[in-house]
């Protein structure tokens, strides 16, 4: 039989392996490091067994991995924050890591790498958590550089303070001639309880929310009675608005409607794990910062009902996650911020009630018959576009299309798909547009397979028209 029919694996649809899980079955040995081979794994689930030895380093290849369950066996050794499963956590998929953490030396919070331990599932961060106790007896006469035993002397302070700034310098330079950075990051270095140590994984995200919190008037938000301020002892995971992955992680802010006031820091465009931006209904100004555009994750930009002016570009900034990447939502008001025009619909929303940018500025379906007159057309009226363009436009077209297909011309098919692109199509995409090669193969599928001939019912909405093809049946 197929592998897939063995017991404990699935597979995906054509074959691959995407998950082992062989609880309680009564496994003894190591892991063959050989497991980090199978890019496609999701789900290792191995709990309550007899293996030993190490945790494979090479499982850190697994980028796809999601769970890994290997509590209640004999594993033990060091997992470093650097290689292996622990590089998983920040960028990648891995949500849950269950090891046995009396026996294995997880990187100690609040990296917090290993999600559960033990037999109960236990918090790691119950089991080892920030100290957050007062240092206000370090020091004693002479300056403070010693203190009792395993206290923190003034020499160490200073030297973690500079280390901090240092680390910081490559997400904010120069960090010290911005006030509102200089005051995150002199909150971070001498008045958070938490004390996160320079090389901290999670240093960057809290310092991010911090600076947040100064450059938007934190002082004056709205904050309700019963919930949890930002700038406190505890996680910035319990600070209202924010939400996190299972290891510390921000993933979403959500702060619509409380009193936001001031320009978005770019430093936002560094907390690489952020799906949700919820800003809403506040007194944000300025530009939408380009840095959004290295959010790979980003899912939801909400910015809507603010003050937020300027251009987003096609090929910078958060327009840049719409085509390939995730970005489902960028609602903004259209009125104010110069979205680029249809038909690379960068906005997805406009204004309060969410409407559709395609109705506020659709496509040109106006003819271009009047063009030109007499003398082959080389000049029209102003504004009007020339034949001597519409011929430019047809040449950058098709040497972009045949990085599609090539030699393009050879294939009366394919040839009949330019010529309606460049020639025909209403909606005259640029050479330069985003959707250009989309709508270029949809055309091609038509042409390829007798499109004349389809079967369309009445009211649906036939290809090769000057709607957007999201509307083709």
């Amino acid at each position: 039989l197929s592998h897939c029919y063995w017991v404990g694996i699935t597979c995906t649809t054509n074959g691959y392996v995407m998950g082992i899980e062989m609880e309680s079955r009564n496994l003894k040995g190591q892991l063959p490091y050989e497991l980090g081979k199978i890019s496609t794994l999701k789900d290792i689930i191995l709990n309550n067994n007899e293996l030993t030895g190490n945790i494979p380093v090479e499982l850190g290849n697994l980028e796809h991995l999601e769970q890994l369950y290997l509590f209640e066996n004999d594993i033990t050794g060091d997992l470093p924050d650097d290689k292996g499963v622990c590089t998983l956590i920040p960028l990648k998929s891995l949500d849950v890591l269950w090891v046995d953490c009396d026996k294995v030396n997880c990187p100690s919070f609040p990296s917090i790498c290993c999600t559960k331990c033990g037999k109960e599932g236990i918090d790691p961060v119950k089991i080892s958590g920030p100290d957050t106790s007062t240092d206000n007896n370090t020091s004693s006469g002479g300056g403070g550089e010693s203190g009792e035993s395993g206290e923190i002397t003034e020499v160490d302070k200073e030297l973690r303070a500079q280390q901090i700034q240092l680390r910081l310098e490559d997400i904010s330079f120069p960090i010290t001639t911005s006030q509102t950075r200089l005051s995150a990051l002199e909150w971070i270095t001498d008045s958070d309880p938490m004390k996160l140590p320079a090389d901290a994984p999670l240093l960057v995200d809290r310092y991010i929310l911090t600076l947040f919190y100064y450059a938007l008037d934190g002082e004056n938000w709205l904050i309700e009675e019963g919930e949890t301020m930002w700038l406190t002892e505890l996680s910035h995971c319990y600070w209202v608005g924010i939400t996190c992955t299972t290891n510390g992680y921000v993933m979403g802010i959500e702060m619509e409607s409380r009193n936001l006031k001031g320009q978005l820091p770019y430093e936002l465009g560094k907390i690489s794990t952020l799906k949700d931006i919820i800003l809403n209904n506040n007194e944000l100004t300025g530009n939408i910062p380009v840095e959004l555009g290295n959010l790979e994750h980003l899912e939801q930009l909400y910015l809507f009902e603010n003050d937020i002016t300027g251009d987003l570009p096609d090929d910078k900034g958060v327009c840049t996650l719409i085509p390939l990447k995730s970005l489902d939502v960028l609602w903004v008001d259209c009125d104010k911020v110069n979205c680029p025009s249809f038909p690379s619909i960068c906005c997805t929303k406009c204004g309060k009630e969410g409407i559709d940018p395609v109705k506020i500025s659709g496509p040109d379906t106006s003819t271009d018959n009047n063009t030109s007159s007499g003398g082959g057309g080389e000049s029209g009226e102003s504004g009007e576009i020339t034949e001597v363009d519409k011929e430019l436009r047809a040449q950058q077209i098709q040497l972009r299309l045949e990085d599609i297909s090539f030699p393009i011309t050879t294939s009366q098919t394919r040839l009949s798909a330019l010529e309606w692109i460049t020639d025909s199509d209403p909606m005259k995409l640029p050479a330069d547009a985003p959707l250009l090669v989309d709508r270029y193969i949809l055309t091609l599928f038509y042409y390829a397979l007798d499109g004349e001939n389809w079967l369309i019912e009445e009211g649906e909405t036939m290809w090769l028209t000057e709607l957007s093809h999201c509307y083709w049946v």
